[in-house]
C-alpha cells in the first residue's frame, strides 16, 4: 500500500482508495462488478430475442 496525493486538495490517501477522505474527490475508477456484466448481457440477449420475434412476425 502506497500513499498518493489527491489531485484536488493534495491530501495523502491510500492508492487503494476510490475517494479522497478529506474532499471526496475521485482518486480512481471502480471496476465493473459481475452483476453489472450479467445485467448488460441479459439486456443484450433480451433485445436480440425481441428482434428475432418481430422478424418472424413480419416474415411469416
Amino acid at each position: 500500500m502506497a500513499l498518493v496525493a489527491c489531485p484536488r486538495c493534495s491530501h495523502n490517501a491510500s492508492d487503494l482508495a476510490f475517494k479522497c477522505s478529506q474532499c471526496g474527490s475521485r482518486l480512481r475508477k471502480r471496476k465493473h462488478s459481475l452483476g453489472a456484466w450479467l445485467l448488460c448481457g441479459g439486456a443484450l440477449l433480451g433485445g436480440l430475442l425481441i428482434l428475432g420475434m418481430l422478424g418472424q412476425l413480419l416474415v411469416g
